[in-house]
């Protein structure tokens, strides 16, 4: 009987893998891994960027159509602004707070950084107010500041749906940045902190108002228009000195169809919901912003932008997350 010869213990190791070969086999792995995440990351991003550039054409149509049919622009819009309100009434039928005034009215912290650096809170004179007021703005949305904090609860100034002072928690773990500018909920809901304020008369420029200018630009401190030339207005295809001013379309616009309001239903000039943009970070302030020229009178609506301040026909500036 003939015998095999015996097998040498490198042989019987050849027949598995060295520990190099396993750990090069580990790295391959790891780099094409890789690989499919950056694809799939980008792949996200750029369907992230369409969908926004959608939104703002959407929206952009929208509010030209609105103005179109009813003779005038959208109301309750956001002024992106938190301020104290002076004298706030509770409306039982529409469960909002009134404010005859505000004081000291200051960027809401959830601005992303890219939006809040092109935008400064200014005083307008009574013309630029009054063009405002010749295109049907009226109702100015802001957060009470009470409820710009994060104390883990925050007793309002603005009241909540059974008419007492609204209880709300921190603002950056609010529980839908949508509703910021909204009225408060009920109990245990980190939500709505929000109330509005009437321009009121024309030639009049209410004590205390401030709102968001595009770029700064403003009046000096004299109270007179600042003519300097702005460079962020040609980012958006505006006069550089414009005056343009920033306001957001949230869910009690009146170009949203479900929100309270005098008047019958707007038809196709309305939207179901406020549109939002997903692409920015968890607690921040995703609504669309209306840029409105209010160096001529009547106001001339400009531009939609994102909320990190980019027009539809610039997706391609830097989208970083704040």
């Amino acid at each position: 009987m003939r015998l095999s010869p015996p097998t040498s213990p490198i042989s019987l190791f050849r027949k598995g893998f060295t520990l190099l070969e396993l750990l090069v086999v580990v790295s391959i792995l790891a780099i094409i891994a890789g690989l499919i995440l950056v694809n799939y990351d980008g792949f996200q991003e750029r369907a992230a960027n369409q969908a926004t550039s959608h939104t703002l054409a959407t929206l952009t149509q929208t509010v030209n159509a609105y103005n179109t049919v009813e003779q005038h622009f959208p109301d309750q819009l956001e002024t992106l602004l938190s301020a104290t309100p002076q004298n706030p009434q509770f409306e039982s039928d529409s469960l909002h707070t009134k404010a005859d005034a505000v004081t000291n009215p200051a960027p809401i912290s959830m601005l992303t950084r890219q939006l809040a650096a092109k935008m400064t809170p200014r005083a307008l004179t009574a013309e630029q107010l009054d063009s405002l007021r010749a295109v049907g703005i009226q109702r100015l949305r802001f957060i009470d500041a009470l409820g710009d904090q994060n104390n883990q609860s925050n007793t309002l100034a603005v009241f909540g749906p059974d008419g007492n002072p609204g209880v709300v928690g921190p603002i950056e773990g609010i529980d839908n940045p949508n509703t910021a500018f909204e009225p408060p909920g009920r109990a245990n809901q980190n939500l709505g902190r929000g109330f509005y304020t009437d321009l009121g008369e024309v030639g009049t420029v209410p004590a205390g108002l401030k709102l968001m200018i595009w770029g700064g630009q403003g009046t000096g401190a004299s109270g007179e228009p600042d003519p300097t030339p702005n460079f962020q207005n040609t980012l958006v295809n505006a006069d550089p000195e414009a005056v343009l001013v920033a306001l957001g379309v949230g869910r009690s616009c009146t170009m949203i169809s479900s929100q309270f309001r005098a008047g019958s239903d707007y038809g196709n000039t309305t939207l179901v919901t406020a549109p939002f943009d997903g692409g920015v970070g968890a607690g921040q302030y995703q609504h669309f912003t209306l840029l409105i020229d209010v160096s001529v009178n009547p106001a001339k609506f400009i531009r939609v932008v994102d909320a990190r301040g980019i027009p539809s026909d610039n997706k391609n500036i830097s989208t970083v997350k704040r």
